[in-house]
């Protein structure tokens, strides 16, 4: 993997829990200027976690370092910090409460390591994108598909049916014929209105 010059970014933070959001949003502005949305929950979550860890195992108030860097397919991100204990992977009994970060972490990610950094180390994990797969090789100029020839299609609709004309009502039954002339007036309005 070769890294993008310019898609690299740091930002030094205290790691304590009530400024992971504003890292959570920084991470996320960054992933959609860099056109990589897709990994944007997968950075943030980890990111957290590994923060989390900073706060619980090195001590609140520690200053530390988040990096991040694109590569063609995917993303490293890394947590610094100045303790030089390197963090190890533990199955967590079902009722510890805490000791899942790493596992997270690692099932979130392609690839995740500690290594030693200066005076302290850095944890970090990897992403990959989505893998798009160009079935034409390098330099060849794909070939043009005309586009497809529209097929006409003969419609034929039914005639329409003749309008109803009123029927005058009188006698002693009008409030029955006036019942069933409006029910055929309705029906008539309802044929017209679906033709439309």
């Amino acid at each position: 993997m070769l890294s993008d010059p310019g898609k690299h970014y740091e930002l030094r933070i205290v790691a304590e829990p009530k400024r992971f959001a504003a890292v959570r949003k920084i991470i996320q502005a960054h992933l959609r200027h860099w056109e990589l949305s897709e990994l944007v929950a997968s950075a943030q979550l980890g990111v957290t976690e590994l923060l989390g860890n900073v706060h619980r195992h090195v001590g609140p108030g520690q200053e530390c370092r988040v990096r991040m860097e694109a590569y063609p397919d995917g993303l490293r991100l890394g947590v610094y910090d100045p303790s030089p204990v390197l963090p190890e992977l533990h199955q967590p009994d079902v009722e510890d409460l805490s000791g899942r970060g790493l596992a997270l972490v690692a099932a979130l990610s392609k690839e995740w390591g500690a290594e030693p950094e200066g005076d302290g180390k850095i944890v970090w994990f990897a992403l990959q994108t989505a893998l798009v797969l160009d079935p034409e090789p390098a330099g060849a100029e794909p070939e043009q598909t005309p586009p497809p020839t529209p097929v006409p299609i003969a419609v034929t609709l039914p005639e329409p049916e003749p309008a109803l004309e009123p029927q005058p009502l009188a006698g002693v039954g009008a409030s029955q014929d006036f019942g069933a002339a409006a029910s055929v007036a309705a029906d008539s309005s309802l044929l017209a209105v679906s033709r439309s």
